[in-house]
């Protein structure tokens, strides 16, 4: 069963730096709990007890406060970047010993999805077409500022587009969470800046490696900008009660 889950937690949070300039943006405070508290506590849910937090911008404030995890009934350990890596390359630095699938997950974003869900479809499908990531997509009304993900009907992902300033269209996004397989590390330089994203998936498409797509219509938000904090603030008041 994959239980462990990587999270990418070591950004400067510049688009929201005037609102929080002595907070790391996972460690804004919603409701009386750090954003990063309250993924957790989503993720431990849907039964993953194990954690690495990918640190590197005032990583100190993140460690002293959840330490090992135990009062949190969890487990975590960390993975410090000395010079900032990039997603790819931090996630690499986290997970490269691992010999077993992760959960990969972004430090800034909120996607209440079934996670387990999520990975046991993995799981059922990697044997049948081999593939070496399974990427999560919500459903945007405008792409422009994300990026946009094409797939097919059967969810395989066929290209990623760069963020727009043209006319917004609705359309699959990357939700920022993903199954893992210990070979995505092999396209990966170590020690290197790396963006999962634009570096990794591009590639792994280009060598005709399947990522496939687990759409969702549930409710997706960036906590990074202004705007995104203003919506997840209104989300988790509802999950806190």
């Amino acid at each position: 069963m994959i239980d462990h889950a990587i999270i990418l937690a070591g950004g400067f949070g510049t688009r929201i730096r005037e609102l929080f300039p002595n907070v790391p943006k996972p460690m804004i405070p919603f409701h009386g709990k750090p954003f990063l508290h309250w993924q957790m506590e989503l993720l431990a849910a849907h039964g993953f007890r194990t954690f690495t937090l990918c640190v590197h911008y005032m990583a100190d404030h993140i460690i002293n406060y959840f330490q090992d995890g135990a009062e949190l009934g969890l487990t975590i350990h960390y993975s410090i970047e000395s010079k900032p890596l990039g997603t790819g390359g931090a996630a690499r630095l986290a997970a490269n010993h691992l010999e077993k699938p992760i959960l990969l997950m972004n430090g800034d974003t909120f996607y209440a999805l079934n996670y387990r869900e999520f990975a046991n479809q993995h799981d059922a499908g990697r044997a049948n077409d081999k593939r070496l990531v399974s990427m999560a997509l919500a459903y945007v009304d405008n792409v422009n500022q994300y990026g946009q993900v094409e797939i097919t009907d059967t969810q395989q992902v066929l290209s990623f587009r760069e963020k727009s300033v043209s006319t917004g269209q609705a359309g699959w996004v990357n939700g920022g969470a993903y199954i893992i397989e210990p070979k995505v590390w092999s396209f990966v330089s170590p020690e290197q800046p790396v963006s999962i994203e634009r570096d990794t998936f591009p590639a792994l498409l280009a060598a005709h490696r399947p990522i496939k797509g687990y759409p969702s219509h549930t409710r997706f938000v960036d906590i990074g900008t202004p705007s995104g904090y203003a919506l997840a603030e209104t989300i988790l008041q509802g999950a806190s009660r």
